[in-house]
């Protein structure tokens, strides 16, 4: 990895930094899946309970909660919290500086540095 005395700095996410595919993908998963093991243990759902109520496998609903969330869609994902009552928004927006069509956007000052992101994601009770 690193020699000793350096320091590595990560990217921000760490499915980038591990070379997986589609790493931002990956990490919108994995942000819908903690919010759908944090409203199950609020909740205080059994497996079975949140698996009924969710229309999926009690299986299903541990592989989630225990992370694994590879055979999950984004959109089945989405519609697991939507069944447990939260709403999920997709925000998209556009990166300073980069073209889209046949324009540039731009920043509205030139000191000001937004962090580049290309979709937010917001998910609510």
């Amino acid at each position: 990895m690193t020699e000793r005395g350096m320091i590595a700095y990560g990217s921000g996410n760490v499915f980038e930094d591990l070379g997986a595919a589609d790493p931002r993908v990956q990490l919108v998963k994995a942000d819908l899946v903690s919010k759908i093991a944090s409203v199950i243990e609020t909740r205080g759902l059994a497996q079975v309970e949140a698996a009924r109520l969710v229309g999926v496998s009690r299986a299903k609903v541990s592989r989630l909660v225990r992370g694994n969330f590879r055979e999950f869609e984004l959109d089945g994902l989405c519609r697991i919290l939507n069944r447990l009552g939260v709403t999920v928004s997709i925000v998209l927006t556009e990166e300073p500086g980069q073209r889209v069509g046949a324009t540039t956007v731009r920043r509205s000052s030139p000191r000001a540095r937004p962090r580049p992101r290309r979709c937010a994601l917001t998910v609510r009770n």
